[in-house]
């Protein structure tokens, strides 16, 4: 198994509240853990960023 981190950010289209965060920290919570995949994601100032790390195909 190979591991990798993959780092990227994203810029938001539109509006993002604090709900839409706490609905996308807990899709994470549920989906990543189960599939080895643990990682970051951090937001200000309308932009996104996230660091995923775990096995190669999984993360990819």
């Amino acid at each position: 198994m190979a591991l990798v981190q993959l780092l990227y950010t994203s810029k938001i289209s539109g509006k993002i509240g604090m709900a839409d965060l706490t609905q996308i920290k807990d899709a994470a919570a549920n989906h990543n853990p189960p599939l080895g995949i643990s990682g970051m994601l951090c937001f200000g100032e309308g932009y996104f960023l996230q660091v995923l790390e775990g096995d190669a195909v999984t993360v990819n």
